[in-house]
């Protein structure tokens, strides 16, 4: 999705906009249920402020919390194994 590189609020404005655009469009055919109402989707890469937008475009869809799973394995969570290792 476009966004501007100059201005980090306007950027989190435009994935958020970009998101709840996506979070409009039908799942696949063979998905459409009741429990598959609205389309799935993965964001891969960047930095942490991805997720920001992803979870304010899903918060507003559904209103009530969500599940996330978010994987790190940036190296300033390497120093925690040194502790427990």
């Amino acid at each position: 999705m476009p966004i501007t590189p100059f201005d980090n609020a306007v950027a989190l404005t435009q994935m958020t906009s970009g998101y709840k655009e996506l979070l409009k469009r039908k799942p696949a055919s063979w998905l459409t249920s009741e429990y598959f109402k609205y389309p799935r989707y993965i964001t891969l890469g960047g930095d942490h402020s991805l997720a920001l937008p992803a979870l304010r475009a899903l918060n507003a869809l559904y209103g009530e919390p969500i599940t996330v799973l978010h994987f790190d394995s940036h190296l300033d969570t390497w120093i925690a194994r040194e502790f427990f290792s």
